[in-house]
């Protein structure tokens, strides 16, 4: 402890000799009185609950997002429910590219 002491006696005695102005020496009291009672110059916290508010709009807005977009169904699997649903012979469905075929060049 003697140590100590000594060190914090010989950096007292350095700067009790320096002179100082009145201006610095109130700069100094504010710095010590804002240091002892930092709760007191805090200023609350506002951008806390407006950054809450905006994560829920953004995740709420995703979510009606995400229920809203339609589904894409291949066109392939309804085709393939088509011909699974039908009562038509299977041969009408073995040539059906052919029948589009020819309603294509029709429209030509």
């Amino acid at each position: 402890m003697n140590d100590k002491d000594s060190i914090e006696q010989r950096i007292k005695k350095v700067l009790d000799s320096q002179p100082t102005s009145e201006h610095t020496r109130q700069a100094l009291r504010r710095a010590r009185v804002e240091a002892l009672n930092p709760h007191d110059t805090q200023t609350p916290v506002v951008w806390k609950p407006l950054a809450f508010a905006s994560l829920f709009l953004v995740l709420g807005g995703l979510l009606v997002f995400n229920v809203t977009r339609e589904a894409d169904f291949p066109t392939a699997e309804i085709e393939d429910l088509a011909v699974i649903n039908s009562e038509d012979e299977l041969e009408f469905f073995e040539e059906l590219e052919f029948y589009i075929w020819i309603d294509e060049e029709q429209k030509v």
